[in-house]
């Protein structure tokens, strides 16, 4: 598979609405083997939430005045809902006078009672259920539980080489579920991104991965960004080099990393003065104004893989 010419959204909403990945800090309830120790041994503090709430008001009235009316905020850790004021932040968005997705990352393995306290504060909760730590019986639960709230659940299984047929054997329980929310598989990339390669997985995997176990069948009334882009067969297959393309990172997308840093996509490397240089809590932000050029070799993020893009004549 070849690298696209151009990533296009297929629906008017996703062009006026900017992706806020926001990482509150890297402490989790579990270590899998295949996550490195800097993204869950809570050696990074948690950001500060009375600055976090400034910049998210300094972004959305910057955002605003470049035509966008929806805001998507996702939220990751760590693990998102072990931070004691995660939601303080979101209900305060809720607050606000535009139309929001606040949609978290999570391994859902809060008990019930979490979500039954929580749940008016989130739209979106996106499971990713890591087959090495998780019940699937509690994951199905939480999943149909958010369902049957009137708000969206996915679930995406990071699809272990080593843990292949546990994996399969989780996603059939997955499967039967009350509600038809989303499976799909996760291709894993070696040091969890780090070095931008998948795993050496076998042919027969790799047409596994190439397809969701079950599309979403429910109308997401709440994710209004980036839709009909299979990002993740993409990345399976290494048709996700845009280098010299031309990208909308740090207009359709920016990102908050675990040490406070800003970024124009959700692992984007690519620089942009006044923006990438700085902290969230830094004053003077030069917040992008316009597309830019890729100076990346390979994209591995979703989220940005799907951002609009066209490689340059």
């Amino acid at each position: 598979m070849k690298t696209p010419t151009q990533i296009v959204y297929d629906d008017d909403i996703s062009l006026q609405t900017v992706h806020i990945d926001i990482e509150l800090g890297n402490l989790c309830n579990w270590a899998c083997t295949y996550c490195p120790k800097k993204s869950h041994d809570g050696s990074i503090p948690w950001v500060d939430k009375n600055n976090l709430i400034k910049f998210l008001d300094q972004a959305c009235t910057h955002y605003k005045s470049l035509g966008k009316k929806y805001f998507d905020f996702n939220f990751l850790g760590g693990e998102p809902t072990l931070f004691k004021h995660f939601v303080e932040i979101t209900n305060w968005i809720k607050q606000q006078d535009f139309y929001s997705n606040v949609e978290m990352m999570t391994n859902g393995y809060r008990k019930m009672s979490y979500w039954e306290k929580n749940i008016k504060s989130f739209d979106t909760v996106s499971i990713t259920h890591h087959a090495e730590n998780a019940d699937p019986l509690h994951t199905k639960t939480v999943a149909d539980f958010v369902v049957d709230n009137g708000k969206y659940a996915s679930v995406s299984i990071p699809m272990i080489p080593w843990e292949w047929d546990k994996c399969m054997e989780h996603i059939e329980t997955l499967m039967h579920s009350k509600h038809p929310f989303n499976v799909s598989p996760k291709t894993l990339l070696k040091d969890f991104g780090g070095k931008n390669i998948p795993y050496d997985y076998t042919d027969n995997q790799k047409k596994i991965l190439n397809k969701k176990f079950r599309f979403n069948q429910l109308s997401n009334k709440h994710k209004k960004y980036r839709k009909g882009i299979n990002a993740t067969k993409l990345v399976a297959n290494q048709a996700n080099r845009f280098l010299g393309y031309t990208c909308y990172a740090g207009i359709d997308i920016i990102s908050i990393n675990k040490v406070g840093g800003l970024r124009l996509g959700g692992n984007c490397y690519v620089q942009h003065k006044g923006f990438t240089d700085k902290k969230y809590y830094d004053d003077n932000i030069a917040f992008p104004q316009g597309p830019t050029i890729c100076t990346q070799k390979i994209c591995s993020c979703l989220p940005d893989v799907q951002t609009r893009k066209y490689i340059n004549a």
